[in-house]
């Protein structure tokens, strides 16, 4: 049942293959590096989340950030 909420994590950026300037959904420009997959993205395919203990802003590419909702919500 969780395998069915967790979305497919985009592949991990091996030997430089992806252009760190451009997003890696639709091409545009890259304003940021998801935390967790390390994939550039724009502002439109990138979400912030913040920690409540440390306060710290984490951005997280649209995929990475449906993945960890799918983790926490049943």
């Amino acid at each position: 049942m969780l395998e069915e909420q967790i979305t497919e994590i985009p592949p991990e950026n091996e030997g430089g293959k992806i252009d760190p300037r451009k997003c890696y959904v639709c091409g545009a420009k890259a304003t940021a590096l998801c935390a967790r997959c390390q994939m550039p993205v724009c502002p439109e395919h990138q979400q912030s989340t913040r920690d409540y203990i440390t306060k710290i802003a984490t951005i997280l590419c649209d995929d990475c950030a449906d993945y960890y909702e799918a983790l926490i919500k049943p």
